[in-house]
């Protein structure tokens, strides 16, 4: 079984309430970072861009894979990082003054990225302690956009199809 560990900063260096929502996976709820009142996009993590630097002997098994969630609204993830079995890895998240810590063997599972505002920029840093392997991604805060006018079309007819039986 994997196992993952996080370490918080300290509470006076822990960001506000305002600044991010709890990153939790357990059903509970989440509270996004409210958004301006004159914003018409919601902000989703999609800007990525992943660099590697391979192990002291070339081993290049470190991933990362982003599952995106709804959070009120929001579209922020959660990542999954994983290399060989039993290899034992350190993961950071780091997103203004939001600092997360993780270790595990083989796999870890990081909480929600917190939502917020949009151009904010994050990175995770992952590492393979027994190859030397490094990944890193990084990313920007973008709008998500309403649906298409396509979209909202289409939404409606189903609606109507489906809707009347």
């Amino acid at each position: 079984m994997h196992q993952h560990q996080h370490q918080d900063l300290p509470e006076s260096e822990a960001p506000s309430s305002e600044q991010l929502s709890a990153p939790l996976l357990s059903g509970e709820s989440l509270q996004a970072v409210p958004l301006d009142s004159t914003e018409q996009t919601l902000p989703a993590v999609l800007a990525r861009q992943e660099t590697a630097k391979a192990g002291r002997a070339g081993e290049r098994n470190l991933r990362v894979e982003s599952v995106p969630v709804w959070v009120n609204g929001n579209r922020p993830s959660y990542e999954i990082v994983s290399s060989l079995e039993e290899h034992p890895l350190e993961v950071l998240v780091e997103q203004l003054s939001y600092r997360k810590h993780y270790q595990g063997r083989g796999r870890v599972q990081t909480q929600v990225i917190p939502v917020v505002p949009i151009g904010t920029p994050g990175r995770l840093l992952a590492r393979d302690l027994q190859t030397g392997e490094e990944l890193e991604v990084t990313w920007r805060w973008v709008p998500l956009h309403e649906p298409s006018w396509l979209g909202r079309w289409l939404g409606r007819l189903a609606g109507w199809l489906f809707g009347r039986r």
